[in-house]
């Protein structure tokens, strides 16, 4: 994952947090001959384990001899990048960073067999997807995220600092929607919105006040083209 230039040793990695702490990890190395990638579209296989997809739906599918994992994607919220989704660095741009975000909140369902124990489940889902042409850790110092699912609201919001070698500059990239559509990305607008405000006021954990409004503001701020200019 971090050695981009190696040569092809194809692989899956899965891993399961459960409710109740137990945790799971699996990886599954495959001959570079059991490896298969489309052009054209999201279709990897690795033997029997595959992702196939179309921005709308995915099915993802890993098996091995313990573990039998199939994973169903539907997007609700619209697919998203930021600006190309391309972050190019060094005065040649010749290193190359990539996100787009195809799945910024979806409904998933989810089925497996680890070592004879089943589990069926369904829920929220969020899917990215990261490349480029050289490790992260070569362009990259740090980075802060955040995702978030807030009444119809959807938020993506990420701080990306790059290496010394680059200044440090940093890429500060959100995106907000609403109903299962873009409001609010990179391009500029200006937002006001009023909601509800709760204060409580604690003493020596002892809640002495609470008071609540409706006579809250929240502003968005961001500068360019504003969306559906």
């Amino acid at each position: 994952m971090t050695k981009v230039n190696k040569t092809l040793e194809p692989y899956v990695s899965v891993e399961i947090d459960r409710a109740d702490a137990r945790n799971t990890k699996k990886e599954l190395h495959y001959k570079a001959e059991e490896f298969m990638a489309s052009k054209d579209s999201c279709n990897v296989k690795m033997g029997k384990s595959y992702v196939v997809g179309n921005l709308k739906e995915y099915k993802i599918h890993i098996e091995d001899k313990e573990i039998n994992l199939t994973v169903e994607i539907k997007r609700t919220t619209q697919s998203w990048r930021p600006k190309t989704g391309h972050m190019v660095f060094g005065e040649d741009e010749s290193k190359e960073f990539n996100w787009v975000v195809p799945v910024p909140q979806g409904e998933i369902e989810l089925e497996y067999n680890y070592k004879g124990s089943e589990t069926k489940t369904a829920g929220s889902v969020y899917h990215d997807h990261n490349w480029g042409y050289i490790s992260m850790l070569e362009i990259f110092n740090h980075w802060y995220w955040a995702r978030a699912e807030v009444g119809p609201y959807t938020i993506i919001a990420s701080e990306m600092i790059s290496e010394k070698e680059f200044n440090n500059d940093n890429i500060i990239v959100f995106n907000i929607s609403k109903d299962g559509k873009t409001v609010a990305d990179n391009d500029p607008a200006y937002f006001r919105f009023t909601g509800k405000v709760e204060i409580k006021v604690y003493k020596s954990d002892e809640l002495i006040e609470k008071y609540s409004s409706n006579k809250a503001v929240w502003e968005l701020m961001c500068f360019g083209d504003p969306v559906g200019k």
